[in-house]
């Protein structure tokens, strides 16, 4: 017989109660700080998609800016971010599906 308690599935038996804690996962992986993730570099799906560097965090957007003389910025929404590794941000996003997002 399983027991449903707070934050726990447990099994009952007559002799014992096992209980196991459920960890909950979140899929939200755009929880993290603007601060640390500013002036970090952003990459895509592919060894060459490079988005440059991350200016800034506007809204549900993500600015970065590639380029010095031909600047590239995009506006990256959180929702595609991968995972950021404490220096690089990865946005599940290719080169060309990128180009939706590009702005002059």
């Amino acid at each position: 017989m399983l027991v449903f308690l707070k934050d726990k599935i447990c099994s009952a038996r007559i002799s014992y109660i096992l209980c196991i804690p459920i960890v909950y996962m979140s899929n939200d992986i755009t929880d993290f700080n603007s601060v640390d993730i500013t002036k970090k570099e952003a990459r895509g799906l592919g060894d060459d998609t490079d988005f440059g560097e991350v200016q800034e965090i506007l809204g549900e957007y993500i600015i970065t800016q590639k380029g010095t003389v031909d600047k590239e910025r995009y506006y990256l929404p959180k929702s595609l971010v991968e995972r950021f590794d404490g220096e690089t941000v990865y946005f599940k996003v290719t080169k060309e599906e990128a180009k939706q997002y590009k702005r002059d």
